[in-house]
């Protein structure tokens, strides 16, 4: 009796710039984030343990890219998200080594900054 043949497996795909974007390997990553409805920042947690307030600390949001808990006082966060020009050993080791110059986006400053160009 013959043997049935089987058809080779498909190829791999190659990963999309996508799928790229989601694992933060080309220095941009797609992370979740949330927008205080009181101050207006947009801020992002960079690691797993990485509690991140807005400036009025109204919100705060913790997890990394693992999971998400979202915090505010009176009214609820605008869930995002955002694609931010950094990959992920650069946020983890910004809030490793305590710089703190990353996870709040203040859109009063740039919006103070927009009208300064614009004079």
């Amino acid at each position: 009796m013959p043997k049935p043949k089987l058809s080779p497996p498909p190829p791999e795909k190659p990963p999309t710039k996508k799928d790229a974007l989601r694992l933060g390997e080309i220095g941009r990553l797609e992370v979740g984030a949330i927008q205080c409805p009181t101050c207006l920042d947009i801020v992002f947690s960079r690691a797993h343990h990485d509690m991140c307030f807005c400036t009025c600390g109204s919100v705060a949001i913790d997890g990394g890219r693992e999971y998400s808990q979202i915090t505010f006082h009176a009214e609820k966060p605008l869930s995002l998200k955002i694609i931010v020009p950094f990959t992920a050993k650069e946020l983890y080791d910004d809030w490793n080594t305590q710089r703190n110059e990353l996870g709040v986006i203040r859109i009063q400053e740039f919006a103070r900054i927009k009208q300064k160009k614009h004079h």
